[in-house]
This record gives structure tokens, sequence and C-alpha cells, in this order.
């Protein structure tokens, strides 16, 4: 899997995208509404896409799954 993080590229396997993601979730979390990382075909793009309410979050990860991603977020301490 190749995973982007703030411009850099890094390979590695499904185990160390899944370390990446909960670290980023960890960092995010409490901090309100926001997107952690998109992932489609192999690769993960690391984001940090904060919304001001949950309708906005929800509707920018809806905008990513309709294209095929799949869409990590924290809701508000609540990491899916």
């Amino acid at each position: 899997m190749i995973i982007l993080v703030n411009g850099n590229t890094y390979e590695g396997g499904q185990a160390v995208a899944d370390v990446v993601i909960k670290i980023a979730k960890d960092k995010l979390r409490g901090s309100g509404f926001g997107i952690v990382a998109i992932e489609k075909r192999g690769l993960l793009e690391m984001k940090k896409d904060m919304f001001p309410s949950k309708v906005e979050l929800y509707a920018r990860k809806k905008e990513y799954e309709d294209a095929g991603f799949k869409v990590y977020l924290v809701d508000r301490g609540l990491a899916r």
C-alpha cells in the first residue's frame, strides 16, 4: 500500500496503514469533526480536513464515498 503523508510518499502493508490511521484519529479525537484519511485501490492519503459541523463532515464524507473512497473520520471524540 502507498501512504501519502504531508506530501511525502511511503510504502507499507495494511498493518502500517492501520497504525498511521489510529495515530491520526487519536491526535484529532476531541477536536471536532474531521476526515483523517481516504483510501482507494491501495492508496491511503492522510488528510486533516476539519469541518465546523457534523452536517458538513458527513456531506464531504458522502462525496468521497460516491467517488469510491473509504473514509476515516473523527466525529467529536468518536473515531469511525
